[in-house]
């Protein structure tokens, strides 16, 4: 009878324990969704392991609840040359409390564009998404170029790390410029995550941290 009961407590334990576990990430995932729809735009943070679809997710709708406001930021645009001879175009958005929400980066070519979207959240940089055009001919040819194919690129920042990388490669007509993107072409992966290798991810982080930092100093100038 005494061995019954101590199992029965046993299982009890046990079972408190489990709906306890399940309470606790319940209250996370709630505390997460209502934390996005009253606009606090902040990704919670996982101690030891994180759910990669669902950190991606809530990144999706930071960057969606800063594109919605826009409107509503300060901003501050310059014009440089330091990254493309036709000259780009830098704009950083800031809310009421002067924090950084996003930077849009514009740099035109004779032979295409390069359009770079950075979002912060608390100061961290959360996602990048990057699209790379080519036209079918350079500028200086004939006025009414068009676009042959472009390269989207997004970057899913997570803790101080890239934690993932998609890019997507689309042809829209041909054209002899295709081959000034072939070496970019081949990183691309039918807009599935590009496999972590060689350093690629590292690299990668590394170059966009830079211009990231750049961009926000030279808007401050």
């Amino acid at each position: 009878m005494k061995m019954s009961w101590i199992i029965l407590l046993v299982l009890s334990f046990y079972s408190c324990a489990e709906v306890q576990e399940n309470s606790k990430e319940q209250t996370v995932a709630k505390e997460a969704a209502e934390s996005v729809q009253a606009g606090k735009e902040t990704i919670p943070v996982q101690a030891d392991t994180i759910n990669k679809e669902r950190v991606i997710k809530q990144i999706k709708e930071v960057a969606n609840n800063i594109e919605g406001k826009l409107q509503q930021y300060d901003t501050i645009q310059k014009v440089v040359f330091d990254y493309s001879a036709e000259g780009s175009e830098i704009t950083g958005y800031y809310d009421a409390n002067r924090n950084i929400r996003k930077v849009l980066a514009k740099h035109a070519s004779e032979y295409g564009n390069l359009i770079e979207h950075y979002y912060f959240d608390d100061g961290a940089l959360v996602l990048v998404h990057t699209k790379n055009s080519v036209y079918d001919k350079p500028i200086f040819e004939a006025e009414n170029t068009q676009e042959a194919a472009y390269i989207e690129d997004d970057y899913y920042f997570y803790d101080s790390t890239l934690l993932r990388w998609t890019s997507r490669y689309e042809k829209l007509r041909e054209a002899p410029t295709l081959g000034l993107i072939q070496d970019d072409i081949k990183e691309t992966d039918s807009n599935e995550e590009v496999i972590p290798q060689e350093g690629n991810y590292a690299n990668r982080e590394k170059e966009l941290r830079q211009f990231s930092q750049e961009y926000l100093s030279g808007l401050l100038k």
